[in-house]
């Protein structure tokens, strides 16, 4: 919502997470904050995480240690930002 309020609109944030319980709680929240349709909740495992999409960023926040194969996680990583993006740990 910060960025909202700073006139930043046209933004996708996809919160990728395994946990089904998390996962309804992200919407709830995300639903009071009025932020639906801006931050998506995904259910994934991220040790079978692949995407086509292009991301100018991605976040791993707390995560690394669940992940068995990090060379995999980090050759997709690679891919979704390509050459321009950044990924921040």
């Amino acid at each position: 919502s910060e960025l909202c309020r700073r006139g930043l609109n046209n933004f996708r944030l996809e919160c990728l997470e395994l946990s089904p319980i998390l996962i309804e709680r992200a919407k709830q929240n995300i639903l009071e904050a009025g932020l639906a349709g801006k931050v998506v909740p995904i259910q994934i495992d991220l040790n079978s995480w692949e995407t086509e999409s292009g991301y100018t960023a991605i976040i791993a926040n707390h995560v690394l240690h669940h992940i068995v194969d990090l060379e995999l996680l980090f050759s997709n990583i690679s891919k979704a930002i390509g050459r321009t993006g950044i990924f921040l740990t």
